[in-house]
Formats: C-alpha cells, sequence, structure tokens
C-alpha cells in the first residue's frame, strides 16, 4: 500500500544529504557502530527482515458487508511469548469506569495493545521510520569536559548510572551527553591512540553522540490506552496522534462499516541531510529543527479501492516529503497480500485466516525458471534443476510448505547465490541476510551477466552469472545431501527449517534437566520464509533454523466480534509449571486459531477456569 497522493510539503531532508567529516572521526564512527549493533543484538533485534503484517477489507469485499481487520506482529522467538491474551470489561461501565477491549497485551504496558472494543478493531506494523542520527562531536583539545557548539566550547553533561547485577556487585559508570543526546562511543581517546592506519595528522579528539526521537519524554502509555476507549474514528484518531515513538502504522475497522489507516511517529526535520549518514555536530548545520506535524503525516480514510495494505513496505512514494528512511522492506509480503485480496471473491475470517498462512514465494516464481534455463553438466546442479522443476511442476508451485523438498532446495539455492555472489567481496562477517532488498539486487544482476559482481575475486579466472549459478546449485545439493541425505524424496522444508522455543532466561543455561523444564517444546518443523506472508525468518548468512515468527495471528471480524479469532506462540502462562505454558505452540505451528470471544455471556459458558483477586 502506497498513499499515492501523499506530500506534506515538509521538507524534512533539507538540501544536501552528504556530510564532510575529517578522517579522524572514522575510529570513533567504528566503535560506535560497534556498539549498536551490539545493542540492536542484546534488545532482540539483528534479524533481516523482521516486521508485521496487518491489513483490513471493508464490507465490499466481504460476506457479511461488515470489515474484516487482520493482524500478525512478526518478533523474535520467545518463550513465553511476549504476548497474552487478555479481555478487560469494567462490570459498571460509568464514567468512572468506562475501559472495555480484548485482544492481546504484554507486560509492562497498560490495557490492551492490539484488538477491539466492540465498535472498532486495530492492528500494527512497525513504520521502519528513520528517528535516529549520529553526531560526530568535536572535544576540546585542552579541556576533555567540553565540546564545540557552534564554535564555542560547552560543557558536556554528565550523569551517573548504576546498573544491579544478580548476584554481584553493582556496575557503575558515567553517561556523558551533548546537546544532541548521549555519547555511544568511546570517551575521549585520542585519535592517535586509535587510528594507525590514518593518512593526515588528526590532532582533534572526537566522540559520537546519539541523537533519537525515543529518548524524549513519550505519551504512547496514553495512545495505548485512548485506543481503547475511543468510541469512533476522531476520538481514536486523537489517541492515535498521541502515539509518538516506536512508530507503527496502524490499522482501523469499525462496526459503522469505516476502514482507515495513520502513520505515527515524531518524524524529524532537519535542517540538512537526511540521516543516512553521521554528520559534524558542531557546525550547527545539521540540526533537527522540529517534527513532521502529525495532521501532516500518511493517512487513509475509507480508500474506494476497499483494502489497506501494511506489511512494513514503504507507505509513500520515494520522491515525496519528508524523507521516511530506507529500512522498509521492498514490499514482497504487501505485494502478496494485495494479489490475494484483488483475487479472491467476498471474504471471510476463514479467508482471511488462509492468507495469514499462505507460502507462495513471488521471488521463487521469478527466478526458478530462470535457474532452469542454465546450461550445467555439473551433475550436482542438475539433481537440483530436476527438484526444482517437479516443484515448478506441482500442484502447490513455488509454496513454500513445510513438507516440499523444491521449497528446500530453492532456499538453499537463493541462500548460496548470496554467498556465490558477495562473500568473496564483503567477507565472512558480511554476508547477505537475505531481506528482499537483497532480491533486487540479484534481479538486477540477473539481466548482467558480465557485472563485475558475479567474478570471483578470489580466482585468477573471471566468473560470470552463470557459472555462479551452476556452482550456487551444486553447493545447495551438496549442504541438503549432507542434512538431510541423497535421497530427494525424502528432502522438506521443515527438516531443516525449524522453530526451537527456547526461554530467554534458563532455557540456554547448558543444563539439560533445567533447559527441559523451560522450553518444553521440541523444535518444530514449520513452513513459510522471511518474504512470505506467513513470515517466518531465517538468516541465509548463517543458515535455515528459524529466527523470528508471527508472534500471534489475529482475525476480527465487525459484523459478529464473536467469530473473531486469535492465537499466539506459546501459553498464556509464564509458569513454566503451568499446564498454559506451552499449550498454543502445537496450534501456532499448524496454523489454527482459538474464538476471541466477546459477549459475556459466551465467556462465561465457555470458561474452563476462574480466577478471582481480591484485595
Amino acid at each position: 500500500m502506497i498513499v499515492e497522493e501523499w506530500d506534506s510539503g515538509q521538507d524534512a531532508t533539507g538540501d544536501d544529504a552528504s556530510a564532510a567529516l575529517p578522517e579522524g572521526s572514522v575510529p570513533v564512527l567504528l566503535e560506535a557502530a560497534e556498539r549498536a549493533g551490539a545493542l540492536w543484538a542484546l534488545t532482540g533485534g539483528g534479524f533481516a527482515g523482521i516486521g508485521s503484517n496487518s491489513w483490513v477489507v471493508d464490507g465490499t469485499r466481504t460476506v457479511t458487508g461488515k470489515p474484516i481487520l487482520a493482524n500478525d506482529p512478526h518478533l523474535s522467538i520467545q518463550m513465553p511469548s511476549i504476548w497474552f491474551m487478555n479481555g478487560l470489561h469494567c462490570p459498571l461501565q460509568n464514567p468512572d469506569c468506562s475501559y472495555e477491549a480484548i485482544g492481546f497485551s504484554f507486560a509492562g504496558a497498560p490495557g490492551v495493545i492490539i484488538g477491539h472494543n466492540g465498535h472498532h478493531a486495530w492492528g500494527f506494523t512497525t513504520e521502519m521510520l528513520d528517528t535516529q542520527d549520529l553526531f560526530v562531536e568535536k572535544v576540546d583539545p585542552g579541556d576533555p569536559t567540553r565540546y564545540e557548539a557552534n564554535g564555542e566550547w560547552v560543557p558536556f553533561e554528565r550523569r551517573t548510572e548504576t546498573i544491579q547485577v544478580a548476584g554481584g556487585e553493582p556496575v557503575t559508570f558515567e553517561v556523558l551527553s551533548t546537546r544532541h543526546g548521549p555519547v555511544i562511543s568511546g570517551m575521549l581517546v585520542d585519535a592517535d591512540e586509535l587510528d594507525d592506519n590514518r593518512v593526515v595528522e588528526t590532532p582533534e579528539r572526537y566522540v559520537v553522540a546519539l541523537a533519537w526521537e525515543t529518548l524524549k519524554p513519550s505519551t504512547v502509555f496514553e495512545a495505548i490506552l485512548g485506543l481503547g476507549e475511543a468510541r469512533d474514528y476522531p476520538s481514536f484518531r486523537e489517541a492515535v496522534s498521541r502515539w509518538d515513538i516506536a512508530a507503527q502504522n496502524i490499522v482501523y475497522a469499525d462496526v459503522d462499516g469505516n476502514i482507515a489507516y495513520h502513520a505515527t511517529g515524531r518524524i524529524p526535520i532537519r535542517a540538512r541531510g537526511d540521516g543516512t549518514v553521521p554528520v559534524p555536530g558542531w557546525t550547527g548545520e545539521y540540526e533537527w529543527v522540529g517534527n513532521v506535524p502529525f495532521e501532516d503525516l500518511p493517512s487513509l480514510f475509507n480508500p474506494p479501492r476497499g483494502w489497506i495494505v501494511t506489511a512494513n513496505n514503504p507507505v509513500i512514494r520515494p520522491d515525496a516529503l519528508p524523507y521516511f528512511g530506507e529500512s522498509s522492506n521492498r514490499g514482497a509480503r504487501a505485494a502478496r497480500i494485495i494479489d490475494l485480496l484483488e483475487t479472491a471473491g467476498p471474504v471471510d475470517v476463514d479467508d482471511m485466516r488462509r492468507f495469514q498462512m499462505d507460502t507462495f514465494d513471488i521471488w521463487a516464481a521469478e527466478m526458478v525458471p530462470r535457474l532452469l534455463e542454465v546450461s550445467t553438466d555439473d551433475s550436482a546442479a542438475l539433481e537440483i534443476q530436476r527438484v526444482l522443476g517437479e516443484w515448478a511442476r506441482s500442484s502447490q508451485p513455488f509454496s513454500a510448505t513445510g513438507d516440499s523438498a523444491g521449497a528446500a532446495a530453492w532456499m538453499a539455492t537463493w541462500r548460496h547465490i548470496l554467498i556465490r555472489a558477495f562473500a568473496d567481496e564483503l567477507g565472512e562477517d558480511q554476508l547477505p541476510d537475505g531481506e528482499d532488498r537483497w532480491s533486487l539486487a540479484i534481479r538486477g544482476l540477473m539481466d548482467e551477466p558480465d557485472n563485475p559482481w558475479w567474478d570471483d575475486i578470489s580466482t585468477p579466472g573471471t566468473e560470470t552469472r552463470d557459472v555462479i549459478l551452476v556452482r550456487a546449485m551444486a553447493d545447495a545439493y551438496e549442504e541438503l545431501t549432507g542434512l538431510m541425505g541423497k535421497d530427494t524424496s525424502r528432502w522438506a522444508w521443515g527438516k531443516i527449517h525449524v522453530a526451537e522455543f527456547r526461554n530467554q532466561s534458563l532455557g540456554e543455561s547448558g543444563i539439560g534437566p533445567i533447559e527441559w523444564l523451560f522450553n518444553r517444546s521440541a523444535p518444530k518443523r514449520v513452513g513459510g520464509s522471511s518474504t512470505l506472508v506467513n513470515a517466518v525468518g531465517w538468516n541465509p548468512a548463517v543458515g535455515y533454523e528459524v529466527d523470528w515468527i508471527p508472534s500471534m495471528r489475529m482475525v476480527i471480524d465487525l459484523a459478529d466480534f464473536g467469530r473473531s479469532t486469535a492465537m499466539h506462540s506459546t501459553g498464556q502462562s509464564g509458569h513454566a509449571f503451568h499446564p498454559h505454558y506451552d499449550d498454543m505452540i502445537e496450534a501456532w505451528t499448524d496454523g489454527r486459531a482459538m474464538e476471541l470471544l466477546w459477549d459475556p455471556s459466551d465467556i462465561e459458558r465457555a470458561a474452563r477456569e476462574t480466577l478471582t483477586l481480591r484485595p
């Protein structure tokens, strides 16, 4: 989905994306990059293509004549799940007690995060905004407690932080900040001590500061509560306006038949540059001069086409303003969802659930026929071509189901195409992660058989496209026979694409009985892939094991909330001894769902247990 007509007119990129930095700043930039990468991994990030699917259709496209909304956020595997299903019903329903909503919640945030309140439903996908910039700060060579700002030396802000360590001594350290944000590189280190390969003398000293909207005070909790408290679209939109960090694409549907979309978040307006590269912090030329007003963010209300799709794809034209960033994926999932909606007749809840489990691989449908055209006498590559050909001619062509040998052959070939094409230039520590932007890169190279990227610079000869494709298919065959044997009829994507639910604290303790207790579930063979609607992510740079998953799946029927369905990935309890600790894993793996009951009498009738908490 792209809001075609949208252009706020707010130039949030300035007039020049480039920035001239002194060579002496390179060491601290490299250190800052290393620290940022470590932080990303520590907080559960670092997985290519991770995102979410959300879409909504209006009554012109449904069996009931009322909207249906679907959402499945993609997150790293967690045991227990980050989510729990939660219905909050205030029994008094008066001005002092009016909250009523059901859906999914997580610890640490109030109310229902995603769900419905009997009037409207809402769902999220990550917006992939660029709300961070790196500023290189120049340190006063005569007084390391100061840095330069617009020609003057000003003091760093300092504060002391203490981290309490379980079973150990507290760790205390000092945090320094500039006018742009906290310093994330090593502090007050001479460039001479770090940059042994410098070309010119660099007597100045530098640090790197992070400007990030999320570090500012936020009203996001007010937004979460407001989404459930709203009783019409204007009040819902007012709640959305308070969602200022962790920017989301929010889709909406209500019982009156309306559907809508709104982007959220504080988008910085940059005086100069677009934030894609670090910039000098001492000149004042690259400052943030405000935020794009909420009223100017992309939005839709009852589009004539009758559907809205967000799947972490770009939501605005590349030339539209303001600059949103370069982190959005390239739209493979969104394209497939749109195709499913456009080719379906009137849909119901079961159709939407089926769409969520769709495993058709758009990229395989484009690439496999081209692989089959490659001429070779290599026996291993020929075996891969045979398996791929059978897949292409099967009853489920290019569908990455867990039992598919063709999907296994394709995924392995794709992994080795990326390695063969780029490992020699990029190095083993920078292998492509398989996100769909790499598909675009290979697509361009496929039309240039003599492009230098195809050449393996580690060999004396000059390789071309077809040579690399044959070697990649041969590599795939060798790897798959090592993993599953030479009998290709016994190959299956799910045998190597497994989801393992490990407890984050004790599930990797190295103590067998404890790991058994907290992990509980054996690895699950699953279909899907990173760029498919059934987005079960893996990293070609590492292997085939699942990194991230649809953490929950929800479908809300605005004609009858009692027909709505939901399922998350592990269980309702976080207690390892509880029967509901892991009793959803099998259903999640199979794509099953449970009713998300709304009417109190239906809930009471279906309840097996009741827990009453008394003050």
